[in-house]
């Protein structure tokens, strides 16, 4: 595009970015940062129910989310593999409850 609109957008995005900072970090930043987590949020919904809407989206949600085991056994991953996997998340999960149970009792 032109120097001239990119100049535009550059002071203006500076201008806006002063202007936050200038207000202090209650009135200013917490205030934006609010609503531009809203608007994220917003964002990610609004594209997360557009994908899903997409022709062939309901392949792709069984692609991510249904194992496919006779690959797995192809590449020599079975089934102990994926509940050692599993076992061992337990345990980590074990572990750090133990842990902090021992921090509160001292």
């Amino acid at each position: 595009s032109s120097p001239l609109e990119m100049l535009f957008w550059a002071v203006l995005a500076t201008a806006l970015s002063f202007g936050i900072c200038a207000l202090g970090v209650v009135k200013g930043v917490e205030r934006i940062t609010k609503v531009m987590m809203l608007g994220l949020l917003a964002l990610i919904v609004v594209l997360a129910v557009h994908s899903l809407l997409l022709p062939g989206a309901a392949e792709g949600v069984k692609f991510y989310l249904v194992p496919n085991f006779e690959a797995m056994a192809k590449q020599g991953i079975g089934y102990r593999q994926i509940l050692e996997h599993y076992y061992t998340g337990i345990e980590l999960v074990d572990y750090s409850q133990l842990k902090n149970s021992r921090n509160s009792d001292a």
